[in-house]
């Protein structure tokens, strides 16, 4: 299309050129026809003179412009010729994908649909993007060879059935050794995955936070970022309007933040620990995105919103070169918008607008800058919040990528509910309502594509989390059937 583009212009170019030339001819003429005859009076050759020299300015100024002219037809020419070999090169680009998906038949991972005729690679996704269409998904794990994707695939390690009602939230602990998931029934279930492949069935076993408190029904849970080896702080947040906050390895409650008028009025829904700071928010149903001090149990805070918060993320660390974004945060609104605040004034920074429906999950990578979003449209956004930096906040702001989770998952009623990236920041897993988990990659490098299908769950994905065990990569999925997947790749 920029070709097109620009052969049009280049064409509205000659047709003034020759506009202009064709005045400049008959000026030419009517000088000739206007010349006096000998004996002409003084006065009269004079007025002439006069005329002759102000037509000669005129024309003066004419070929100046058709040297313009000349000048951009010929770098439009120029551009002409690099548009048509860049062409050229996408063309061969996307005869080697042509080329790569014949030998990679057969070799797709778990869940992985078929091959599908069409070639759909990296260039064409490209092109797509720069014309503003969404990108199709690649019906292999694009950017990896044939060699790779046979030799690693998602593997189901284990499904634990430990609960009577719908499993809401999941986690897993910052040093990848316990993973704990959180219940409707008001129950935390931790499990030990320090070796899947050779956990005995002991081991296998769930530990349960103490009964009492009692706590409602949970909607999630989250691990301290900032703990040192061996501590694990765990959060969760419930519809009893409470947040607790417990040492797993005392099995002990350190803090129940609620029960006053500067906390949550209602459900809360979501929990974040900020990476470097003992700062957690969290989010509830009632419009507001709360910053905890969580060793205090002080409230330092609140963000208001136009409707039920859902979801929150902390964007950066005190240390990385951009240090202010240790003091932003991005939340997830029932209002269709991601708001991004500086809570040292509150104040809101981006509003990020892009989806049609409630925003449920939202989570970000600190080393590459990138936010994902996910809403019960079916819609996962990509953002790179390094180039909202450099935009007025005032403008509507443009998602990197927008992935249509609905389309892949051939299920027109499928919602996303949450995401969130692996620990190397490559690769995105979204949770949806049709029971499977989407897994993209390319986030590390901004060029997000469909990697594979994980379908084991029979009842919606809610809650999705990965951790890292001697470089081996771990996915924990929970769903409303009640039970808790667990995944190497």
């Amino acid at each position: 299309f920029l070709q097109v583009e620009r052969e049009g212009l280049e064409s509205a170019e000659v047709k003034e050129l020759g506009r202009v030339r064709m005045k400049a001819g008959l000026m030419d003429q009517q000088q000739m026809m206007m010349s006096p005859a000998p004996g002409v009076p003084d006065i009269i050759a004079q007025d002439y003179q006069g005329y002759v020299n102000s037509s000669s300015k005129f024309l003066t100024s004419i070929c100046q412009k058709i040297a313009n002219l000349q000048a951009q037809v010929r770098n439009l020419m120029q551009e002409q010729s690099a548009l048509r070999a860049e062409n050229d090169m996408l063309k061969q680009q996307l005869e080697q994908s042509r080329s790569e998906l014949a030998q990679m038949q057969g070799l797709q991972g778990v869940g992985a649909p078929p091959p599908h005729p069409a070639p759909i690679g990296r260039p064409g996704s490209e092109i797509a993007r720069m014309q503003g269409r969404q990108v199709a998904a690649p019906p292999y794990p694009a950017g990896r060879s044939g060699q790779v994707a046979k030799e690693r695939q998602f593997v189901k390690k284990r499904q634990w059935k430990d609960n009577s009602k719908e499993l809401h939230g999941i986690a897993i602990s910052h040093d990848s050794t316990i993973c704990a998931s959180a219940s409707w029934d008001g129950l935390v279930n931790m499990y030990n995955i320090t070796d899947v492949d050779n956990a005995s069935a002991k081991e296998s076993q769930p530990r349960s936070l103490p009964e009492a408190p009692k706590m409602g029904g949970l909607y999630s849970v989250a691990f301290a970022k900032t703990a040192q080896t061996g501590s694990y702080i765990l959060g969760c947040t419930s519809a009893d309007k409470n947040v607790y906050l417990w040492n797993c390895g005392e099995g002990k409650l350190l803090h129940k933040l609620g029960g006053h008028e500067k906390a949550h009025t209602d459900e809360v829904n979501g929990i974040d620990f900020h990476g470097s700071q003992q700062v957690i928010v969290t989010s509830s149903d009632d419009t507001y995105a709360i910053i905890w001090d969580f060793a205090e149990a002080s409230v330092l805070r609140k963000l208001p919103h136009s409707k039920t918060v859902y979801g929150a993320t902390f964007l950066g660390l005190g240390s990385q070169k951009n240090s202010e974004l240790e003091y932003m945060v991005a939340t997830a609104s029932f209002d269709k918008k991601s708001q991004i605040f500086d809570m040292r004034d509150k104040k809101v920074v981006w509003t990020l607008e892009a989806h049609n429906d409630d925003v449920i999950g939202i989570d970000s990578f600190y080393d590459s800058h990138v936010l994902a979003t996910s809403s019960d449209d079916g819609m996962v956004m990509i953002w790179d919040y390094r180039k909202l930096q450099k935009t007025d906040s005032q403008k509507q702001q443009q998602p990197l990528a927008k992935l249509n989770v609905k389309e892949m998952t051939g299920s027109p009623d499928n919602e996303v509910k949450r995401v969130a990236f692996s620990k190397d920041g490559d690769m995105l897993a979204a949770a949806c309502s049709c029971g499977q988990v989407q897994i993209f990659s390319g986030l590390s490098t901004l060029m997000p594509e469909k990697m594979v299908t994980l379908s084991e769950n029979k009842n919606c994905v809610f809650d999705v989390s990965w951790g890292m065990n001697n470089g081996v990569h771990v996915l924990a999925c929970a769903s409303h059937d009640m039970t808790a997947c667990l995944w190497t790749y």
